[in-house]
């Protein structure tokens, strides 16, 4: 499934170990040092290696303002956290809005119930996102949850109406622990999306992709994303084929109308 895939390409993010291989693609610099010692400083062959992904850790926080929830695909959205709790080594599952609540235990435990968990803090929550408010409170309460081999996957919409300088001190945390930082936006689906949101705006020099998400089909583009370049390379929103797609057909149409016809 979309969901699936996508979980397994956060899989090939952090920390990856390496192994010796006679077929790595790799030269593995400390084996030839090490190996040259025994033959004057020169070494006979050179050693390669090749590399192997780290099982996955995963820290999910979840916006479940009304802009997100009204927008995602809360079956796509409850799949993915299922999907983490059940194939990733370590998966940590927090909710926000105006508060932070960790719901790993609904999702990780059999008798456990996602959907109400949403449901529940939808219900008790509202008054307007404070990211910076949720990042701190990890920070501070669930520092455990985050570490240099998690890869951290963000939901939400990045319209923040709380402080400004904790917002900044709390990305600036979250990106400087993590092994990668990835956002997925609702908003960003659209091809005429720009990070303009003062949230939104602050958050992503420290992102490692902001990825648009509404539904399954935007966790495979933005898994196939990952596949192709992982996060070193030109991926998120602005990469994504459907928006070049969606860009030539807005020109196509004006262009059209110009000529005295229309899209046909």
């Amino acid at each position: 499934t979309a969901v699936e895939r996508f979980v397994d390409a956060l899989a090939t993010l952090p920390g990856r170990r390496r192994r010796p291989s006679p077929a790595g693609a790799r030269v593995d610099a400390r084996r030839a040092l090490r190996s040259s010692l025994a033959t004057g400083g020169v070494p006979m062959t050179v050693p390669t290696a090749a590399t192997t992904p780290s099982a996955l850790r995963c820290c999910l926080l979840v916006d479940v303002s009304g802009s997100v929830l009204d927008t995602a695909d809360r079956n796509a959205l409850l799949s993915v956290a299922e999907t983490l709790s059940s194939t990733a080594r370590d998966a940590r599952v927090f909710l926000f809005d105006t508060e932070l609540a960790d719901a790993t235990d609904a999702f990780a435990r059999a008798d456990g119930d996602p959907a109400a968990a949403l449901r529940a803090a939808e219900i008790r929550w509202g008054g307007g996102t404070e990211i910076g408010a949720a990042f701190d409170t990890l920070r501070r309460e669930h520092p455990d949850a985050v570490d240099r081999r998690t890869v951290v996957v963000v939901v939400s919409d990045g319209l923040d109406v709380g402080d400004p300088d904790l917002l900044d001190r709390g990305i600036t945390w979250l990106a400087d622990r993590a092994s990668a930082v990835i956002w997925l936006n609702p908003l960003a689906v659209s091809p005429e999306f720009e990070p303009r949101s003062r949230g939104m705006a602050a958050c992503e020099p420290y992102v490692d992709a902001l990825f648009g998400f509404a539904g399954p089909e935007d966790l495979a583009a933005a898994a196939a994303q990952i596949e192709r370049r992982g996060l070193d390379g030109s991926v998120g929103f602005r990469y994504d084929p459907r928006r070049f797609a969606a860009d030539g057909d807005a020109d196509g149409d004006a262009a059209g109308t110009a000529d005295g016809g229309g899209p046909s």
